[in-house]
């Protein structure tokens, strides 16, 4: 199990592991709705390219990676 703490000593150690997660949670998301809403694959892309922004500034507030 990865917990808050877990996941904090990791991107602690490793911040730029903020922005790997960020973009597979993003492409992930993007190729279910791919599937599910029929979207095409370049729509997907830029909602996946997006969303990875917006994951990566709330994964770094929630871990207050800008604040060390």
């Amino acid at each position: 199990r990865l917990d808050k703490a877990a996941l904090q000593r990791l991107l602690d150690g490793r911040p730029e592991l903020a922005a790997h997660l960020a973009r597979v949670l993003a492409e992930r998301h993007a190729a279910l709705l791919e599937v599910k809403e029929g979207l095409d694959a370049q729509t997907a892309k830029r909602q996946a390219e997006r969303q990875a922004v917006d994951l990566l500034a709330h994964i770094r507030s929630f871990f207050a990676l800008d604040r060390r």
